[in-house]
């Protein structure tokens, strides 16, 4: 069963939220490889993939408080509004995994990524598998520089 949230999408709070500012956040995106038992200690940069700003408007501050409370049952899913969904900045990570958002007011953000890892057995590639990862950041002042380690773990 999907279950919206009940606070309806508001397209002039997220152009708001998303109007132009003088402070960025800048991140490296990264995971562990994983093998038959869990990660491991090797870190692995996602490179050339894109990640997703999205401003933290009531709508999407629902959706998370909803998704928080997921695991209690596994029935629902809650999803996002398509409106909601167009309204986000985008960047694309480097070689290194680095990115870099420009220009933000301050404000609740939620960064999203997705990202392929293929896993390997005794040396022989098992499969390629998609993992979605997502972080919450606060910009708090004009000005200022948020660095932010971006990893699924």
């Amino acid at each position: 069963m999907n279950i919206p949230p009940k606070a309806a999408f508001d397209p002039s709070e997220a152009k708001e939220l998303l109007a132009p500012g003088s402070s960025s956040i800048k991140g490296i995106a990264y995971t562990r490889t994983k093998n038959g038992f869990g990660m491991t200690g090797t870190k692995t940069s996602i490179t050339r993939e894109t990640v997703y700003l999205l401003p933290f408007t009531k709508h999407l501050a629902e959706w998370d408080a909803q998704n928080s409370k997921m695991f209690k049952n596994r029935n629902k899913r809650y999803v996002l509004s398509d409106e909601c969904l167009q309204y986000y900045l985008s960047t694309t990570t480097d070689e290194y995994g680095n990115f870099e958002f420009k220009n933000l007011k301050p404000g609740k953000y939620l960064l999203q990524t997705k990202y392929y890892m293929t896993h390997t057995y005794d040396g022989v590639d098992v499969g390629t598998k998609a993992y979605l990862m997502e972080k919450k950041v606060e910009i708090k002042n004009e000005n200022e520089v948020l660095d932010v380690k971006f990893a699924n773990w």
